[in-house]
């Protein structure tokens, strides 16, 4: 059925009604508009799919659990092997070279095993754990080395602009980095696309400043194709990717806002006037005092 140039789905059902000597005399016609049976019928299809996907994730949580504690002890043996070797090396030895090699090996080790306890306090779900005072400074530039190779390897330059070198925070460091990592992979994901239009380098830049003396604004800009209109409220979604690598989960984003809510913030898709995208994420400010620091929690959930 076709309405101002509009199709619309409709069931059309016909019943013929006789006259008592068994003539014809009328035809009863009703019409049904299926376009919001259709519609409910997809919103139950994304329901149902969305519940797979939740059991999965629930069944890959409990077998990351598992994993975690195996990997505890064997962590802290390689830990105290490297110990003892650095021990029976010795620093004044020909091979003290050796000895640097072993404390990078030992740092590596501690980040391993940082991570390992911070997802067994997320599984947990002791929502204070691993929360510390720390200063963003470190934070952001910590990012550069997780997105090293990709960056490299893509031709993207990468800038980082702190307006102040003393912004604090009160968060989990390793649930920080890992909020903002996804928002840069999946910047560099996009300038990964071929466009035949773009001459200009391909680029990433975060921007961390203070607002006010009340919140942090850490903004996180791409020159790459931007996200379309139509798909802008369904970013943060679970589930929802428009990419076809099968590897691509589509939650990272969902993540990352979970993380950066948990800190008492918010992360949201800012408009733009240059092609790309470009995600803001606030927080707090960290305060000397609990008055203070209750002041600037209700300051950005009012403004957010």
């Amino acid at each position: 059925m076709m309405f101002n140039k509009i199709r619309i789905p409709v069931l059309i059902n016909s019943n013929p009604v006789y006259a008592p000597t068994g003539e014809l005399e009328f035809i009863v016609v009703t019409t049904v508009d299926l376009s919001r049976r259709e519609s409910h019928l997809k919103e139950c299809q994304q329901n149902h799919a969305e519940s797979i996907y939740y059991n999965r994730m629930r069944t890959i949580g409990e077998l990351g659990v598992s994993v975690i504690h195996e990997l505890s002890q064997p962590l802290l043996s390689l830990n105290l092997l490297l110990d003892m070797l650095k021990n029976q090396i010795g620093p004044d030895s020909e091979q003290g070279s050796a000895v640097l090699y072993i404390e990078q090996m030992q740092a590596l080790v501690n980040k391993i095993s940082k991570t390992v306890e911070y997802i067994r306090s997320f599984a947990n779900k002791s929502e204070s754990a691993g929360f510390e005072l720390i200063n963003l400074q470190s934070t952001i530039e910590n990012l550069r080395q997780y997105i090293f190779y990709d960056l490299q390897e893509n031709n993207i330059d990468f800038d980082i602009q702190l307006d102040d070198d003393n912004l604090l925070v009160y968060a989990n460091p390793l649930m920080l980095e890992q909020a903002i990592v996804n928002l840069l992979k999946n910047s560099i994901e996009s300038l990964r696309e071929n466009d035949p239009n773009k001459t200009d380098i391909p680029g990433i830049s975060v921007r961390v400043k203070s607002v006010r003396n009340v919140w942090i604004e850490i903004i996180v800009d791409d020159n790459g194709p931007g996200i379309l209109p139509e798909i802008e409220k369904k970013i943060f979604t679970p589930f929802f990717s428009t990419k076809s690598d099968p590897t691509n989960t589509g939650v990272g984003l969902t993540i990352s806002k979970g993380i950066i809510t948990s800190f008492g913030g918010d992360i949201t898709l800012q408009q733009k006037d240059t092609r790309g995208a470009c995600f803001k994420i606030s927080l707090p400010l960290a305060a000397t005092n609990e008055a203070t620091q209750l002041y600037n929690l209700i300051e950005i959930q009012n403004k957010y």
